[in-house]
């Protein structure tokens, strides 16, 4: 599978298993980087730490499946289609 998939899984899980939405974005953000020991680099959006973004399309509050409706991926400060993303790796990853 693609990366990412696993992670928006992951969090689905969290939710249900009883967390609410803003502690599971918690737990696989900010605990994740506290738990691999780069919490100074990333985990936040903060000042002075690099973060990569999503953008979804929906409100998770209301239905945590929505983390699958990736609408732009920021990576390093670009934005990125995730449909052409997928498109220019089709066959080379995963079995999508």
């Amino acid at each position: 599978m693609l990366p990412g998939y696993g992670d928006q899984r992951g969090f689905e899980l969290l939710v249900e298993a009883g967390f609410a939405v803003p502690q599971a974005i918690q737990i696989v953000t900010s605990n994740g980087a506290d738990a691999l020991g780069i919490s100074h680099e990333v985990g936040r959006i903060t000042p002075g730490l690099a973060a990569d973004l999503v953008v979804l399309e929906g409100d998770l509050t209301d239905d945590p499946s929505i983390i699958r409706n990736v609408r732009l991926v920021f990576k390093d400060g670009v934005g990125f289609d995730p449909a052409a993303l997928i498109a220019d790796v089709e066959g080379q990853v995963g079995d999508r």
